[in-house]
């Protein structure tokens, strides 16, 4: 009994299907990148964020794989698709901060691991610190001398002018790059923005510069805009 033509077509575009999906599964390759994050003294950091960044895709594209650290500092990324990536171990609350943000570029480690059909397995040590310096800060208003909440916080290297706008939480220190001039705004709605550096005057003493792992307490106190 002879089959119908649509039958035919509809077989066809089942194989060419088939084999699309076969093709595009082996073409996907992928392998394994694992390693260790650690101190600068080779103490392994546990409970460390690391981040696998992929290089070479577009930047609204760019894929971020995220692992974090085990006990004795282990991280593993698997499946991971072949290809470079750059590597970043981070823990915000122990003084090592996000050295993909520029301000902390002192900070950073380069870590760049290639997975490949020749190289499917990887290991690569992370290396982070030294610390950032940590700043307690409280906004206050200058009338009432009661909290003010959600300040806009900016820091700023007069150096490279590169910037940052931390979150702010009373209870989580600011990480301020160590040992470097750095500028503080303020702002928030209702009230004269503050910093400690005004461009126009020789008060470059005011700006923060705190040591590797030192914390300082600081209060800044806004005026309410007339």
């Amino acid at each position: 009994m002879q089959q119908p033509h649509w039958f035919f077509q509809i077989s066809v575009l089942w194989l060419v299907t088939i084999a699309a999906a076969a093709q595009e599964q082996q073409a996907v390759r992928t392998g394994t990148l694992s390693g260790v994050v650690a101190d600068e003294t080779g103490r392994p950091i546990s409970g460390a964020e690391v981040d696998a960044e992929s290089v070479g895709d577009s930047a609204v594209g760019k894929g971020v794989r995220l692992a974090l650290t085990d006990a004795s500092g282990a991280f593993i990324f698997h499946p991971l698709k072949f290809g470079t990536y750059k590597l970043y171990g981070l823990k915000p609350e122990a003084g090592f901060p996000d050295t993909k943000f520029e301000i902390y570029v002192e900070n950073y480690h380069k870590a760049v691991a290639t997975v490949s059909a020749t190289s499917p397995n990887v290991f690569v040590t992370v290396v982070v610190g030294p610390k950032a310096g940590f700043v307690r800060l409280r906004v206050l208003d200058k009338n009432t001398r009661q909290s003010i909440a959600n300040p806009t916080i900016t820091l700023r290297r007069l150096d490279t002018g590169v910037w940052v706008s931390p979150g702010q939480d009373s209870d989580v220190p600011i990480l301020v790059p160590p040992s470097i001039p750095t500028q503080l705004t303020v702002e928030a709605k209702g009230y004269v923005t503050w910093s400690n550096y005004d461009s126009n005057k020789a008060n470059a003493d005011a700006l923060l510069k705190v040591k590797s792992g030192d914390e300082i307490q600081l209060t800044v106190e806004l005026e309410g805009a007339h």
